[in-house]
């Protein structure tokens, strides 16, 4: 085949996919779309006719289809068992098919083979990995950490299977799972994590076949409360069950249950059972009915479960753990993550066998005791527990994971010092999490000195904790060559620091915090031929400043960009970052949106969709417009065409058509002089008329005339204290809405058809008084006065929203400020003060206020 020039090709298939990686190119098989599976179903139980199915059966196609998971196999194999039935019974094939279940089918027993097949060339050990995973419902979301010890309590995985293979038990227990993973009996998950795997979930075929194994080798007894569920004489040494009512446990009244060893409730009450349940090894206990009998309660017998090595309470109902847990000395895992606990005995500090501890609360002195801790996931709910934290953190040598979120007013220097000293000591950490929460950023960057990271570290999450000056000089490919997982804040990242990232050989997710900082930062990705820049990395994010793809290079030309396309991150998936307009204008870079904006070159066979946050503050309402078609349009010229998910922020902060010419005239004045020196207008005859439409023409006169921000609506104060509102709006004579004198605008009035009307009196003119009108920054409000009290209008509804300040003194003048959410009305009086309204609080401020910021209010005097 080589010798020719017809191109062909080999197409080999496995399961495994350690094979897959020896040849040249490997392609993942994906499942079908819902659509496709959809087509594949009917074509076989309607004929390809397209004939009608009803509306029970097709809710049945639809749980077929559910349950088969877009796998072709799965679909032909139950639409072959569906079609040779009747529809109405359709629904009960379905509750009662399994894939593993034998029959007389041939795509059954095809499927059956094919799950066999790979199931008997797995290891003994991996066989009882697998099988153990039929104790979890359907569709569940199995965590990593917490199945490896689970396995561990069960004794899958033993201290000589451990030591001949060198290495720890939990290393021993990621293995397995890798390997599961690896031979498509598990699917992976990114629960947590965006490229980060943490869980698996088991297949709707893999989960029947295994049921009926573990039901066969009465390896696990699954006891789900189903009507027709029929318990043998015996069970297994683990029971599963799910969703069982108090009153049908009675079904297990006249069987043995002694020799269970392991327990896993969910949604039921089962209390009852445990005096019979002595030498339990493992309970897991998940939003279980709480009682008030002690005899019915699971933790009133917890003393007595003196064999006990996996623990986990999973209802906010639970408050409290008996003192009783000291008896507990065989205790490797205990995970009150999810319950109610608010303070533990302190003899949990007896329980030295702990490797993996997960608490909602800190409690002092226990922690720096447990030093065999392995796992730790904690929350301090206070500055005083962050401290002692942070000092007990020090004694805990032989962690891997640590999940902490810590709460601080300010994250001073001596707790910063402390945390960092003690991560430094973390040899064996892999997987490092620590979130700050109720944190005053500091007018600093953190000190990295001092702290080098382990070998072994996947993942690493500093949001919101530390900020260091730059990347940190251990995060490179020789001290963290297993990085994964990677969210930092930096104050600014060197060329260096890229590429430094750019090799990092297992680098997945990077998500880069900048701080104190809104210039562009330039992201500048070398091209070198033959180099493979980010090789695995699927998620980008970039938070915080404007950020720029700059793939030239000093060394690069565009034919070297052209040719190593598939270079610069060939997996990218994803990608997000923040636009702001403001900052990418004013940087004067000399380059258009099209070219500071692109993101055509990364990602060229892999980038599926890219989240843009646009930053409208302080930018005009057409560079906005001009940043969003760049991002359009790189999105369209992308070879993969990725989905664009823009979205505006601050957009109330974009400065309005009067700011942007106050904006002109404050940067080229003299452009103004020339303007107004040269224009056309010099005689009447260049001033066109137009007379506004009103059918209830009256001879009141117009005190006040402004124009909405859009240019397109005019709106009128009239001396009657009425306001008007003309827009120009779209139709065959004006296809735009343009403003024009040739199509004249409608008088508008919403449905309810009220009016605008100032607050008046019977002693007030009000074509005497001082008329006075603001519109606020995005035309939603309007404030008026003409000589009595202010009102306040919304201009959807044209309803009052309030009136306030009677007179004296009579409002003068009007103006809004707007910032960040927040709204206030300034109102000069005719005794020259200012007062300040609230619109948010409802509240008048008192004469002669003053704002925060720096600014310079003027006094309005009476002429």
């Amino acid at each position: 085949m080589q010798e020719t020039n017809h191109q062909s090709r080999l197409v080999i298939t496995t399961r495994i996919s350690e094979v897959a990686t020896f040849a040249c190119e490997a392609y993942k098989i994906q499942p079908l779309s819902h659509d496709n599976s959809k087509n594949l179903l009917y074509a076989r139980i309607a004929d390809g006719e397209g004939k009608y199915i009803d509306s029970p059966s097709a809710e049945a196609c639809e749980k077929v289809l559910k349950k088969c998971d877009g796998v072709p196999l799965a679909i032909i194999t139950i639409a072959s068992l569906l079609a040779n039935k009747p529809r109405e019974d359709w629904s009960e094939v379905y509750n009662s098919i399994g894939f593993g279940r034998k029959g007389n089918n041939d795509d059954v027993e095809n499927t059956r083979k094919i799950l066999s097949f790979s199931y008997y060339d797995l290891p003994s050990h991996l066989k009882t990995c697998l099988l153990y995973l039929s104790i979890f419902p359907e569709d569940h979301v199995i965590g990593k950490n917490s199945l490896i010890w689970m396995w561990i309590a069960e004794g899958f995985i033993s201290e000589e299977q451990a030591e001949a293979a060198g290495v720890g038990l939990f290393e021993l227990g990621e293995r397995y799972f890798n390997e599961l993973i690896n031979r498509n009996m598990i699917q992976p998950q990114e629960r947590d994590y965006s490229g980060y795997i943490n869980a698996c979930s088991v297949h709707d075929m893999v989960l029947d076949f295994i049921h009926q194994l573990s039901s066969e080798e009465n390896f696990v007894t699954v006891l789900n409360g189903g009507e027709r569920q029929k318990l043998q004489g015996s069970i297994s040494r683990r029971l599963a069950l799910e969703c069982v009512e108090e009153h049908k446990i009675g079904q297990l009244a006249n069987i043995d249950v002694e020799k269970v060893r392991s327990i896993f409730a969910s949604d039921c009450g089962f209390g009852s059972l445990c005096p019979r349940l002595p030498f339990l090894r493992l309970v897991e206990i998940v939003l279980c009915s709480v009682y008030q009998e002690p005899e019915k309660d699971v933790l009133h017998h917890l003393g007595s479960l003196v064999y006990l090595r996996y623990l986990k309470l999973e209802n906010p109902r639970i408050t409290e753990l008996p003192r009783e847990v000291r008896f507990l000395r065989f205790l490797q895992t205990l995970d009150l993550w999810n319950s109610g606990i608010v303070e533990l005995p302190e003899e949990v500090g007896l329980l030295t066998q702990l490797v993996c501890l997960r608490l909602p609360c800190y409690v002092y002195g226990v922690i720096g005791k447990l030093t065999s801790l392995q796992e730790l996931c904690v929350r301090c709910k206070n500055e005083g527990d962050t401290v002692q934290f942070v000092k007990e953190l020090d004694l805990l040598r032989e962690l891997k994971v640590l999940d902490a979120r810590i709460r601080t007013d300010v994250m001073c220097q001596s707790i910063e010092s402390a945390l960092l000293e003690s991560l430094g000591r973390l040899h064996n950490i892999k997987e490092l999490q620590i979130y700050c929460t109720s944190y005053s950023a500091p007018d600093r960057a953190n000190c990295d000195a001092g702290w080098v990271s382990c070998r072994q570290l996947r993942l690493l999450n500093l949001e919101n904790c530390l900020v260091f000056s730059r990347l940190p000089a251990w995060i490179n490919s020789s001290l963290s060559p297993n990085l994964s997982y990677l969210d930092v804040k930096v104050v600014a990242v060197k060329d260096q620091d890229m590429e430094t990232l750019a090799k990092l050989p297992e680098l997945s997710c990077l998500i880069l915090r900048f701080s104190y900082t809104k210039s562009v930062v330039s992201i500048k990705i070398r091209t070198d031929e033959g180099v493979v820049y980010f090789r695995k990395l699927r998620f980008l994010k970039i938070l915080g400043p404007p950020i720029w793809f700059d793939l030239r290079g000093s060394e690069c030309n565009n034919s070297r960009i052209a040719s190593s396309n598939n270079a610069i991150m060939p997996s990218l998936e994803s990608l997000e970052f923040q636009v702001r307009v403001r900052s990418l204008k004013d940087e004067n870079l000399h380059l258009g949106f099209d070219k500071m904006l692109g993101f055509q070159n990364i990602g060229t066979s892999s980038l599926q969709r890219v989240t843009a946050e646009v930053d409208c503050e302080d930018a005009r309402i057409c560079e906005v417009d001009e940043a969003e078609a760049a991002l359009k349009h790189a999105a369209t010229v992308h070879p993969k065409h990725p989905t664009l998910l823009s979205r505006r922020i601050n957009e109330g902060e974009m400065l309005s058509r009067y700011q942007e010419a106050c904006l002109e005239m404050s940067r080229a004045p003299e452009l103004v002089t020339q303007a107004w020196k040269s224009a056309d207008i010099v005689g009447s005859e260049n001033i066109q008329i137009l007379r506004m439409p009103d059918p209830e023409a009256s001879p009141n006169k117009v005190m006040r005339l402004l124009y909405k921000d859009n240019g397109m609506e005019l709106l009128a104060l009239c001396s009657n204290a009425v306001h008007k509102l003309w827009k120009w709006e779209q139709s065959d004579k004006n296809p735009r809405g343009e403003l024009s004198k040739s199509v004249p605008p409608v008088l508008w009035q919403p449905e309810n058809g009220i009016l605008m009307t100032n607050d008046t009196t019977n002693d007030n003119n009000p074509e005497e008084a001082t008329a006075c009108t603001a519109l606020s920054k995005d035309d939603s409000y309007l404030v008026s006065a003409s000589g009595c009290r202010v009102s306040l209008f919304n201009m959807k509804t044209f309803k009052v929203m309030a009136t306030f300040m009677a007179p004296p003194p009579a409002a003068t003048f009007l103006a809004f400020y707007q910032q960040r959410g927040f709204i206030f009305i300034f109102i000069g009086t005719e005794d020259s003060s200012i007062k300040l309204y609230n619109v948010h609080n409802r509240e008048l401020g008192d004469d002669k206020v003053s704002i925060k910021r720096e600014s310079v209010i003027p006094n309005f005097c009476e002429s």
